[in-house]
């Protein structure tokens, strides 16, 4: 059987070791898993370079603005210019992002970021759902981005090999940069991907971007000739295993299966900076585990809270609660929960037309899509949500709380 391959360009990200008390906390990153973006070499010939900046950031340092846990928590929105950005470095990978703040539901996502340097100067661009590529502007933003700069980063030679899966890559490029394998690192280089395997996930798409599709998912995979994106695999990290069971890709239909070029650049990193949500052009240390080791102990010794009434409210007040480790107990007068107007509602999720005032329908609106977001998919898809409270919800929501240290149900007769 002949294989067809394609030639992309790879940027690689390596956050550093995944356990010990000396690793990144997953508050502030991805620790253990190899990050890979790919574009089409022909493609990015043909991208335009940004105006040459004088790059202020310090060699072996990894400069992170946002962090993974922004996205769980709905808390993202823009945070750093293209401009910022490559005044620290000039190659890098993040996710861009236009309007406010997730929250308040104004926050609109713009694929996956490549800053790439180029002998026509740095190029920066981004990849949406649809397949979609476009070109950033010095006054883009991101709401995640890592960037180093790549002036004193090795350039190795690579045994042109067969690479199967995201494990063999990594342990290649750790051996290419010959020092601590647990050390972070960024590398970049040419590689010929296997078509029949390769598939990639590019998430986010503005308004005004034109791609040939609209009507598309969350999280869009391609996987016949992909332009570029967010690299998938079949390996058991938590990424790869998300979008299989999200039905992204088909179950062992995306593989990482590669051959390098003979060349790759490859910068080792000593320190990471994390920028301040308050001024991005400020930064702090990043949170280490044995930090975040001692902040949960912390939650986990707070006063316990008691929420008053088990219904809708009640239950999703305890299980925001039981995310930042707080205890609470739920103190509900009927024998178990959701028995009142949590389940006797017409159990749709409304737009808040039909309140006069118009805060109270902002209101309304804001959190609607909020709850869609969270808990029903994406919210651009032309449909109807209704929420219902069946039996086998209510018990299988007791059983959650009653297992759970941290929460706790009590019968209370008012």
């Amino acid at each position: 059987m002949t294989r067809t391959t394609e030639e992309y360009t790879v940027i690689a990200i390596y956050g550093g070791a995944e356990e010990g008390s000396e690793a990144i906390s997953a508050i502030d990153g991805t620790p253990g898993y190899l990050h890979i973006h790919i574009i089409r070499k022909d493609i990015l010939r043909k991208l335009p370079a940004l105006e040459a900046a004088d790059i202020q950031g310090e060699k072996s340092t990894i400069y992170q603005w946002g962090a993974p846990l922004d996205k769980d928590l709905a808390i993202r929105k823009p945070l750093v210019s293209v401009q910022d950005i490559i005044k620290y470095g000039n190659v890098g990978i993040g996710s861009a992002a236009i309007g406010g703040e997730e929250e308040k539901c104004t926050f609109v996502g713009g694929g996956e970021v490549f800053i790439i340097p180029s002998p026509e100067g740095v190029k920066a661009f981004r990849i949406t759902k649809g397949q979609g590529v476009f070109p950033l502007k010095l006054d883009d933003h991101c709401w995640t981005c890592e960037v180093t700069n790549d002036s004193e980063a090795h350039v190795v030679p690579v045994e042109k090999q067969e690479i199967f899966n995201r494990a063999q890559l990594l342990e290649i490029l750790q051996k290419a940069h010959g020092q601590n394998p647990d050390m972070p690192f960024v590398a970049q280089f040419d590689a010929l991907f296997e078509k029949e395997n390769l598939a990639v996930r590019s998430n986010g798409l503005w308004p005004d971007d034109e791609v040939g599709a609209r009507d598309i998912t969350l999280f869009d995979a391609a996987m016949e000739d992909p332009v570029g994106g967010h690299l998938l695999g079949n390996s058991n990290s938590e990424g790869d295993q998300l979008n299989k069971h999200k039905g992204i890709v088909p179950l062992g239909g995306a593989q990482v299966s590669l051959i390098p070029e003979g060349v790759v650049k490859i910068a080792p990193i000593q320190k990471r900076l994390i920028g301040l949500k308050s001024d991005p052009k400020q930064f702090r240390a990043p949170l280490l585990q044995r930090e975040l080791a001692a902040v949960l102990q912390e939650s986990e010794t707070h006063k316990p809270i008691l929420i008053n009434g088990g219904g809708m409210a009640g239950v999703m007040t305890a299980l925001k609660l039981a995310r930042l480790r707080i205890p609470c107990t739920i103190v509900e007068q009927n024998e178990t929960l959701l028995l009142g107007t949590s389940g006797r509602t017409p159990a749709r999720v409304g737009h808040g037309y039909h309140y006069r005032d118009l805060d109270t329908a902002k209101l309304y609106l804001q959190s609607s899509i909020a709850f869609i977001k969270e808990n029903c998919g994406n919210p651009e898809k032309k449909s109807r949500f209704t929420v219902g409270v069946s039996e086998e919800v209510r018990s299988l929501i007791k059983a959650y709380i009653l297992s759970a240290k941290i929460l706790r149900f009590r019968r209370k007769n008012y």
